[in-house]
């Protein structure tokens, strides 16, 4: 009797080994089986496999069906695993996480959904910085978000959600209500009795910007608008240099709902800086954002695409404007520009165009014309000649102005330590180098036809 006990144990024991053994081979025969048919870029077979197996297993190399979809940029099975709740920060055998793939592909769809997910990069930098506010439209639904660096955990990651409403006011922390509204046209041609207070190149420095404002009426120490029925014209330029570029770009975006809310308004120009960066030209962003793009392979200009919030309202914009007699633009109007006959409307449909969708076939020769050096975002021919234009005369603006109907061209782009006039005073130069701490904040008050440089209420020059 003991001994049949004892056999009953052993085939018991033996049994239940085997049944252990052939659980166990028929779970690595599923394992093998989805990374087979990730390899197989066979996506329909894996997203079937991915029920019966850990989502966070590894292959022979170390890899996680993550990662390896990922390296396949099989989008819908990246989707199903991290809904599945994959560890998305698992390294493989090389040390290689999923966004080091993705990066390396330059893939930004599949980096921002790692990011959205909880990826994170390791960097070396012991003090902590982020993006500013970026929303992105993400499946119908607005998407916000900081890029952010940890300088206790040296890590770089994204901190987001999705925004229950329009309301962006909890995520800027500003006393006033925020809300992300539809973009329209704006006007490029407007008849006021209102003043106007334009500003020059704002390069990112915020805290500059918003001293300027305050100092001269415009806001008040909650930022809100306090400037009435009045114009403020911004001539471009908000990018690049400075390290608050999404905070400078918000305070306008608030304000421009504000003023119109007041019966005022808020006209924001594109400066070649914008253009630069749509297209990619990132030469002169602040090291900040460098190094956020770098280390997160989020290229900088990504956080300002067609469908993002700010990149749609700048998209929006007009590159020049007139409002009465005085004409508006980031660089100036060349002769070569106005003798196309080309109307204020018709150039700045033509750039929305172009920043929208690029050249088509019967807009290259004149798009060309107006981004390039002759155009209204890089010209300085008031100022200085080039290898492509000679400065121009008194009399060639003469005829510019005439054509374009217009008593004064207020510019920024090239540098001055003072708001200052030229050509018997029908040009206006209002870029101040804002870099420069030593060089007050100034604008340019228009008001009852008679132009006025301003350091602050208290401190007024009249130019003309």
């Amino acid at each position: 009797m003991t001994m049949l006990k004892y056999i009953v144990i052993i085939i018991i024991c033996v049994f239940g080994h085997f049944v252990e053994a052939q659980n166990l081979r028929a779970q690595e025969d599923k394992t093998n089986k989805i990374f087979v048919c990730i390899e197989d870029r066979n996506e329909k077979a894996a997203l079937d496999q991915l029920k019966y197996v850990d989502v966070n297993i590894k292959n022979v190399e170390g890899y996680t069906p993550l990662i390896l979809s990922v390296k396949k940029e099989m989008y819908n099975l990246v989707d199903s695993i991290l809904n599945r709740g994959a560890n998305v920060n698992l390294k493989d055998d090389s040390g290689y996480t999923a966004l080091n793939y993705a990066k390396h592909l330059h893939n930004r769809e599949l980096i921002f959904k790692l990011l959205m997910n909880g990826a994170k990069a390791d960097y070396n930098k012991d003090y902590s910085y982020n993006s500013g506010l970026h929303i992105h439209y993400v499946d119908n639904r607005k998407y916000a978000f900081y890029l952010k660096h940890d300088g206790n955990s040296k890590q770089t990651y994204m901190e987001g959600s999705f925004l229950k409403d329009n309301s962006i006011k909890d995520w800027l922390g500003e006393n006033s209500e925020i809300r992300i509204i539809e973009q329209g046209i704006p006007e490029c041609n407007i008849q006021t009795a209102e003043p106007v207070f334009a500003i020059g190149d704002i390069h990112g420095k915020y805290d500059r910007l918003v001293k300027c404002l305050r100092d001269n009426g415009i806001i008040n120490e909650e930022n809100k608008w306090i400037f009435g029925k009045g114009h403020l014209v911004s001539v471009g330029d908000i990018f690049d240099r400075g390290d608050k570029v999404t905070e400078s770009f918000w305070l306008l975006y608030k304000l421009e709902q504000e003023a119109k809310e007041a019966g005022g308004a808020v006209h924001l120009l594109l400066g070649n800086h914008e253009l630069m960066i749509f297209e990619n030209d990132l030469r002169y962003i602040n090291e900040k954002y460098a190094r956020l793009s770098k280390v997160t392979g989020l290229e900088y200009s990504y956080w300002f695409k067609n469908n993002s919030v700010l990149g749609d309202w700048l998209r929006s914009k007009n590159s020049i404007i007139r409002i009465n007699d005085v004409l508006y633009v980031h660089g100036g109007i060349s002769d070569k520009l106005v003798n196309t006959d080309m109307k204020i409307k018709d150039i700045n449909d033509l750039v929305r165009i172009y920043l929208n969708g690029g050249y088509v076939p019967n807009n290259k020769k004149q798009c060309k014309l107006v981004l390039g050096s002759k155009g209204c975002f890089w010209y300085r021919g008031y100022f200085q000649s080039s290898k492509k234009y000679k400065k121009i005369s008194s009399s060639g603006l003469s005829k510019i102005m005439k054509k374009l109907q217009v008593n004064t061209i207020v510019v920024g782009h090239t540098e001055n330590d003072k708001i200052s006039s030229y050509y018997d005073e029908k040009i206006i130069d209002i870029n101040i180098p804002l870099k420069n701490m030593k060089i007050p904040t100034q604008g340019l008050l228009i008001k009852d036809n008679h132009f006025y440089r301003c350091y602050n209420v208290d401190k007024v020059e009249m130019i003309k």
